[in-house]
């Protein structure tokens, strides 16, 4: 039986837009690249962690940072990891100044970021657990697991 090697037929990559195909050539590639960034300088929190509604796709959860209660929206809606600046000064725990970074309401509202807390370390439910976590004015709940978290 004789073997025959093919050759590797020529592909046409395209993407649906608005029931149009789209080619995907050089510009719109790098068009698409240029939107990925600038949606991930974006954070983005939920109608949840702003109201403190239980509906959706979250859960509370009550945990101890340094013998204080820590009071934890887990939402798969907001983008990042966050934790309040209020409870960080009721913990009086050191921040790391990072690049400022706009976090995009559900309301529309826009609030600014420039700190985090690496690693920070809270026990639940016998478990101590670390997280990244980026310091922002909530008024509801002491901190946010968001989307990066449950990754």
């Amino acid at each position: 039986m004789k073997s025959s090697t093919k050759k590797p037929q020529n592909q046409l990559n395209a993407l649906a837009l608005n029931d149009m195909d789209v080619v995907l050539t050089e510009e719109v590639l790098n068009q698409l690249e240029i939107e990925d960034t600038l949606a991930s300088d974006f954070c983005q929190l939920s109608l949840n962690a702003l109201s403190g509604a239980e509906k959706g796709d979250a859960m509370k959860l009550r945990a101890l940072v340094h013998n204080k209660v820590m009071l934890i929206l887990i939402d798969s809606g907001s983008s990042h990891s966050f934790i309040s600046s209020s409870f960080m000064d009721k913990l009086g725990l050191p921040t790391q100044s990072t690049k400022s970074q706009q976090v995009r309401l559900a309301n529309g509202d826009i609030l600014l970021t420039d700190k985090m807390v690496p690693q920070l370390a809270w026990w639940c439910n016998g478990h101590t657990l670390h997280t990244d976590m980026k310091v922002l004015p909530m008024p509801v709940y002491n901190a946010i697991l968001g989307f990066d978290w449950l990754q």
